[in-house]
C-alpha cells in the first residue's frame, strides 16, 4: 500500500470557486469532481499532468453541472480514466443535463459543453488507490438531495462535495427547514469522522482546508435559519448574514439568489 497526497485545484470566481481534489500515489491517481467551465478543466488537466501520474477514476459527487461539466475537456486528455458516480447521481445528471445546458450557455457560451458526459453507475461504493480505500458515503443532504462525499482513511481526509463550504456564502436556495435541518446532521456524520483535511465543494481562495470549513458550514446554516425566523426582507436576508459573516465574500450570488427565494415581500 503506497502513501497517497492530495492537492486541491480550485476554479474561477466565474465558476464559483468549486473545487477539484486529485488523489494520487506513487503511479496513479483519481480525481474527485470535474470543474465547470471547460477554460478550468483545461488548467485542472494541466495541473493533473504535472503530477506524473496515471488517472484511472473520475468521480462526481453530486448533480450539479459546476461539479461534472469539466468531463468533457478531462475524458479528452484522460480517455482511459473511468468516470463514474453513485447511482442517484447517475440518474439526475441524466434527467437535468439538458435543461442545465440551456441555462447556461446563454451567459457562458462555449465555455460549457454542448452535449456533456454522463459518468457511468459506481456498483461499489468505493474506490481502490494503491491499495488505498476512498470510501463513498451517498443519499446525503447537502446544498441538494443526493450528495456524497469521499472518505480516506490513510490521509485522514474527507472531500465533502457540497455538503460543505469554506468561508463562503453557502448554497441554501434549493433547501428548506427540513432539508437544512438534515444537513446539519450531515456535518454531525463528518465531524464524527475527526477528519485532520477537509475539501469542501467551494473554497474561499485564502483559506487552509480544514475542519474549521464544518464549523462554518453549520454556523451558516443556523444564522440563516435565526434571520429567516423574523421573517425579513430579502435585503433584510443579506444585511443581517453579511453582518454575521463580515469576512465572507465569495459565492455572493447565493446569498442573493437565496434572499431573493426566501425573503418577504413588504
Amino acid at each position: 500500500m503506497s502513501k497517497l497526497h492530495l492537492e486541491v485545484f480550485t476554479g474561477s470566481e466565474q465558476a464559483f470557486q468549486v473545487t477539484s481534489t486529485i488523489v494520487y500515489g506513487e503511479k496513479d491517481a483519481i480525481l474527485i469532481d470535474a470543474q465547470f467551465l471547460l477554460s478550468d478543466a483545461h488548467r485542472l488537466a494541466a495541473q493533473i499532468i504535472e503530477t506524473g501520474k496515471n488517472l484511472t477514476h473520475i468521480y462526481v459527487t453530486h448533480f450539479h453541472p459546476d461539479h461534472y461539466f469539466g468531463l468533457n475537456v478531462l475524458h479528452e486528455a484522460f480517455p482511459e480514466a473511468k468516470v463514474v458516480a453513485l447511482r442517484n447521481t447517475v440518474e439526475d445528471i441524466r434527467n437535468t443535463f439538458e435543461k442545465k445546458v440551456e441555462q447556461w450557455k446563454p451567459s457562458i457560451g462555449h465555455n460549457v459543453p454542448h452535449q456533456p458526459i454522463v459518468p457511468e453507475e459506481l456498483t461499489e461504493e468505493k474506490l481502490i488507490l494503491e491499495g488505498n480505500d476512498l470510501i463513498i458515503k451517498g443519499g446525503l443532504q447537502g446544498d441538494t438531495p443526493n450528495n456524497s462525499y469521499v472518505w480516506i482513511p490513510s490521509l485522514k481526509a474527507v472531500v465533502t462535495g457540497d455538503i460543505v463550504y469554506n468561508n463562503t456564502f453557502v448554497w441554501t436556495l434549493e433547501t428548506d427547514a427540513e432539508a437544512r435541518h438534515k444537513w446539519l446532521e450531515t456535518l454531525s456524520e463528518l465531524e464524527n469522522l475527526h477528519p485532520e483535511i477537509v475539501v469542501a465543494g467551494h473554497r474561499d481562495y485564502d483559506v487552509p482546508n480544514t475542519a474549521d470549513a464544518i464549523k462554518h458550514t453549520r454556523k451558516y446554516l443556523v444564522a440563516f435559519d435565526e434571520v429567516l425566523a423574523g421573517n425579513p426582507s430579502s435585503e433584510e436576508i443579506q444585511t443581517a448574514i453579511k453582518e454575521r459573516f463580515p469576512r465572507v465574500k465569495a459565492l455572493e450570488i447565493g446569498l442573493v439568489l437565496a434572499a431573493n427565494a426566501f425573503g418577504v415581500k413588504k
